[in-house]
């Protein structure tokens, strides 16, 4: 009975891979929980269908393969990728960041830190609510997604914002209440009056520029 216990208890333990090479993939099984990626590759072969971690920045990657509905946290900043595969529900760390993105799949409703800042994404169109952490600054956004609040968009640059924020209230007024604190006493009650048009005539004068927050 002891055999029988111990030879379980290594049947199920986890591992994980530092990868230095395309064949060392055959290391990879379905004990394999995390795999660091320390060659450059374009693209990544299958991957394991228990994988919790996946960490392949700054490689060159063009493509990522088809997610395990088991992946906890992507890392896969500081590549070339265009496009993300489908997301699975278990992920609640998403870094892409640095890429070329220009849309993003839907979102893991149990997604709490998100960094996709510096691509080229204009249109994100709804935040997950568990969300808590969120880095989408310098990215060319029409509007403000919905979920978007004032804590989660101070995570983001001022010089972003102030980029924006004009942009950003002719498209939606209604994220005034969101972005209000980046305006001036004057500035809020022009647009509380007025609405977004001419708002940004203000800032032709010094004493009318946006907030130093």
């Amino acid at each position: 009975m002891k055999y029988l216990k111990t030879y379980k208890l290594f049947e199920n333990y986890s591992k994980e891979l530092y990868l230095k090479n395309e064949s060392e993939w055959s290391n990879a099984d379905e004990n394999t929980k995390k795999i660091s990626i320390l060659y450059n590759t374009t693209t990544l072969p299958e991957l394991p269908e228990n994988l919790e971690i996946l960490i392949c920045h700054s490689k060159g990657i063009e493509k990522l393969p088809t997610l395990p509905k088991t992946l906890k946290e992507l890392h896969c900043q500081n590549n070339n990728l265009e496009r993300l595969p489908e997301l699975p529900e278990s992920l609640r760390v998403l870094n892409s960041s640095y890429n070329q993105l220009i849309e993003l799949p839907k979102l893991p409703n149990g997604l709490n830190n998100l960094n996709i800042r510096d691509n080229n994404i204009k249109n994100l169109t709804k935040l997950p609510k568990k969300l808590y952490i969120c880095r989408i600054g310098n990215n060319p956004l029409e509007r403000l997604p919905e979920g978007m609040s004032k804590n989660l968009l101070y995570f983001n640059d001022n010089d972003w914002i102030k980029e924006n924020i004009f942009k950003w209230l002719k498209n939606e007024p209604s994220c005034y209440y969101i972005i209000k604190d980046f305006l001036t006493d004057i500035q809020q009650k022009y647009f509380e009056k007025n609405g977004a048009e001419g708002i940004e005539d203000l800032t032709q004068f010094g004493m009318f520029g946006l907030k130093n927050n």
